[in-house]
């Protein structure tokens, strides 16, 4: 008898806690598009945005990934698009009071490039011996 790893087979288009849980990975938003949800037990609507990566897999953001890419992109989703983000697993991630783990967004830092040195010639050079 063989055995697999059931989690293998949960295939789909939405990034999961187990897509990040053995490494992070780094993603281009490729679209942002709201979208609804409605509570089966309350029938209550709630929005949120979703963002679909340059895989074609998709995130719904929740309050704290959101208020990440706002922080660092801005309010307007057109500025989001292209921009990279790192997708991690945080296991101090909370749903309905418990500790559940999940995906957290993290955006890479950019490297501040110094000035460009130029070389000098050796016949610009200080004529000056030390």
């Amino acid at each position: 008898m063989s055995s697999y790893k059931a989690t293998d087979f949960l295939t789909g288009n939405f990034i999961k806690k187990e897509d990040v849980q053995a490494e992070d990975v780094t993603l281009t938003i490729a679209n942002v598009e709201p979208v609804q949800f409605t509570n089966a037990d309350t029938q209550q609507v709630d929005r949120r945005l979703q963002v679909t990566f340059n895989n074609d897999k998709k995130l719904t953001l929740n309050a704290t990934n959101l208020q990440i890419l706002i922080k660092r992109f801005g309010a307007h989703t057109q500025n989001w698009i292209g921009q990279a983000v790192t997708l991690y697993f945080d296991d101090n991630v909370t749903y309905a009071g418990r500790l559940v783990g999940g995906v957290r967004i993290r955006v890479p830092k950019v490297r501040a490039q110094g000035p460009t040195l130029v070389p000098v010639a050796d016949e610009e050079a200080d004529p000056i011996p030390f």
